[in-house]
């Protein structure tokens, strides 16, 4: 979890809009996961989170987990 706080205040440094937020991850079997919701490109968070898996969400965000 600590390394999604990071996470958030790294984007919202960076002028994205960025929020911890519980998603279902649909892709992943409908499980309930922490996430980071954000308006970042893939690439901007994958340096931030090893190993990150994003599932999309309403208004072109992306919940990264």
């Amino acid at each position: 979890m600590m390394e999604l706080v990071r996470a958030r205040e790294a984007l919202g440094m960076m002028g994205h809009a960025a929020e911890l937020a519980r998603v279902r991850a649909w892709r992943w079997g409908g499980i309930a996961v922490d996430a980071v919701v954000t308006d970042a490109p893939p690439e901007v968070v994958a340096d931030l989170l090893a190993g990150t898996r994003w599932e999309p969400m309403p208004g072109g965000r992306r919940a990264f987990f």
